[in-house]
């Protein structure tokens, strides 16, 4: 089982492996930026290769970004669409630098409109993308909790967004826990098997390339997006541990962005949880 987290990369990439280290996690997953502005990632190709390297050399088998809060292109503005594009591409081809797994991102909020008159502008921004970026690199829907009128709360609107994708081995799907059950997929009750088997029949596990691991603070189909330490939100223990025995998942790195019990994001005592719960 591969279990990983978010970690910081405060003062330089490099410095994400020791604290990937310090908390058990195999899996990493960095901003290649600062998340709340525009800026282009700080690291260099060459810079990205070496730590690639360095990741490797160290036993964390996989590698993923999470794109900056500001990417909307579900957005009818033209201006926040470009930037998107370009923070992504950048991202990609930093990611791809690095031999990562891809770059994982929120399509946005369509605001006032509907899915149905935002997706074919999802769509081709999602094509312009993939062809201006490096060919190794996966560009990675997140699932969300469906807060503000973003864009891939269903599988179904993934599966539409998928749909349009000319170059289907560079799309891929990261399922977040608690988004999803925040959403309205019940976890708890219905539970991870059926809700898989929804994913494999409309989406498609050739798709899944991560699983953010989160347990919810919010409500079943509360439509609010916030992260629990495993255990201790809505979700509880009991789903992880099936979620972690699907022999279909096995290969997945499960990547925790959890609050951490002190507050400083995803530690020890999670990973540790889920490595436990994986037994």
């Amino acid at each position: 089982m591969i279990i990983g987290a978010h970690v910081s990369a405060a003062g330089g990439i490099m410095n994400a492996i020791p604290r990937a280290k310090e908390i058990g996690a195999s899996a990493v997953q960095i901003f290649a930026s600062a998340p709340g502005n525009w800026n282009p990632p700080k690291a260099t190709l060459e810079e990205g290769r070496a730590f690639g390297e360095a990741c490797r050399s160290e036993g964390i088998t996989h590698i993923f970004f999470h794109s900056i809060y500001l990417i909307n292109l579900a957005s009818d503005k033209p201006f926040l669409i470009h930037k998107s594009k370009e923070s992504l591409i950048a991202g990609l081809n930093l990611n791809a630098a690095m031999g990562g797994n891809g770059v994982i991102f929120h399509v946005g909020s369509t605001k006032d409109r509907t899915f149905d008159a935002a997706k074919e502008n999802i769509i081709k921004s999602l094509n312009d993308i993939i062809a201006k970026s490096d060919p190794k690199s996966i560009l990675i829907i997140e699932t969300n909790a469906g807060q503000g009128n973003c864009v891939g709360d269903t599988f179904e609107e993934v599966a539409e967004l998928i749909a349009g994708v000319e170059q289907k081995e560079r799309i891929g799907v990261c399922l977040d826990t608690a988004h999803t059950f925040a959403s309205g997929y019940d976890l708890v009750n219905v539970g991870p098997e059926s809700i898989m088997q929804q994913f494999d029949e409309i989406i498609g596990l050739k798709y899944l390339k991560a699983i953010h691991c989160n347990d919810s603070k919010t409500d079943f189909n509360s439509r609010v997006d916030r992260h629990e330490n495993i255990g201790l939100g809505k979700i509880g223990e009991e789903p992880f541990r099936q979620l972690l025995h699907l022999p279909e998942l096995k290969n997945i790195p499960f990547i925790l962005e959890v609050p951490g019990i002190e507050g400083n994001g995803p530690d020890r005592i999670n990973v540790d949880k889920l490595k436990d719960l994986a037994v």
